[in-house]
C-alpha cells in the first residue's frame, strides 16, 4: 500500500479489482480506504462470495454470488458415484452458474443500501 500513496501513484490506478473472496474484498476496501482511494470514484471492486455481510459494508459490495449449496450436492454426488465405480472415472466439466449481485461498489448501482443510508 505504500506505493499508492506516494505521488503520483493514483493516476496508475486500475480502473477496477476482481478478488477472489469475501474476506479479500474486506481486506482490499480497508487498504483502499487508508491509501484514500475511493471506491468506486476512484477504482471499482467485485467480489465472488456474497456472504450477508456484503450488503452491509459501506459501499456495499458488488458481488459473484456462487452457487453453495448445488456446488455440495453436485460435489457429493460425484464422491459416491467415485466410490460406487472402484475405477478412477474419466475428467469432466462441470459449469455452475453465478449471479452477478450488482451494488455500489463497482459505480453502477444508482440506489445506495446498507446501514449506513
Amino acid at each position: 500500500m505504500q506505493l499508492l500513496k506516494q505521488a503520483g501513484a493514483k493516476s496508475k490506478l486500475p480502473t477496477a479489482l476482481f478478488v477472489a473472496n469475501d474476506e479479500m474484498a474486506v481486506g482490499t476496501l480497508r487498504a483502499l480506504h487508508y491509501a484514500g482511494i475511493r471506491v468506486p470514484q476512484e477504482i471499482a471492486l467485485v467480489n465472488v462470495g456474497d456472504t450477508p455481510f456484503t450488503t452491509h459494508m459501506a459501499p456495499a459490495l458488488t458481488s459473484l454470488a456462487h452457487p453453495i449449496a448445488e456446488a455440495g450436492e453436485m460435489a457429493a454426488h460425484l464422491l459416491l458415484e467415485q466410490i460406487a465405480a472402484n475405477d478412477p472415472l474419466p475428467a469432466r466439466n462441470i459449469m455452475l452458474s453465478f449471479d452477478l449481485r450488482i451494488r455500489e461498489s463497482c459505480g453502477s448501482n444508482p440506489e445506495p443500501s446498507g446501514p449506513f443510508f
